[in-house]
């Protein structure tokens, strides 16, 4: 039953995903490459407004809201897709009565992953805020940490189970 919630949380972080760069597409310009990303990690005022202006000039803030709305939701569901990645990829790899540097890390990470909803909740209103609202320095410094955060977090959950994976199927194939 554990895998067949993990896969139904994987599926929908999957289309949710795929939704979102659907939707990040028309802010992804010339002087925009990386649509919300970018705005995402601007982390000068500068930056954020260059953006947005650009983004307003072709008539584009209406995708940019309703990407940032869409996020909302997705927030809601890819936390605890890659919280319940570590615990399936933890459950197929430990042994009974063996605890290594993967299982300690893993204890911590299924914690920490799940701290991706807060930060991309606070992201998102920042980010919307500053749509109405001129940037400020402690504006796109704060969407820009909580998104650097976020994504570490979902860059060394994925590279943990990577890892896992990797090193129980060595240790089984011996």
């Amino acid at each position: 039953m554990r895998l067949f919630g993990w896969a139904g949380l994987g599926t929908l972080s999957i289309i949710m995903l795929l939704q979102l760069r659907g939707m990040d597409a028309p802010l992804r310009t010339p002087e925009t490459p990386l649509g919300v990303v970018g705005y995402e990690l601007a982390f000068t005022p500068a930056l954020a407004e260059a953006m947005l202006s650009t983004w307003r000039s072709l008539d584009r803030i209406e995708a940019l809201r309703v990407s940032l709305g869409f996020d909302v939701v997705f927030l809601l569901v890819y936390p605890w897709f890659l919280r319940r990645s570590i615990s399936v990829v933890t459950s197929w790899r430990d042994q009974p009565g063996v605890t290594d540097r993967w299982t300690r890390t893993a204890r911590w990470l299924a914690v920490a992953v799940v701290g991706c909803l807060p930060l991309d909740a606070l992201e998102n209103a920042v980010l919307w805020y500053m749509i109405t609202s001129p940037p400020t320095a402690a504006l796109t410094v704060t969407a820009g940490l909580a998104a650097t955060i976020k994504f570490f977090l979902v860059a060394a959950t994925l590279v943990w189970c990577m890892g896992a994976l990797w090193t129980g199927w060595r240790s089984r194939r011996v």
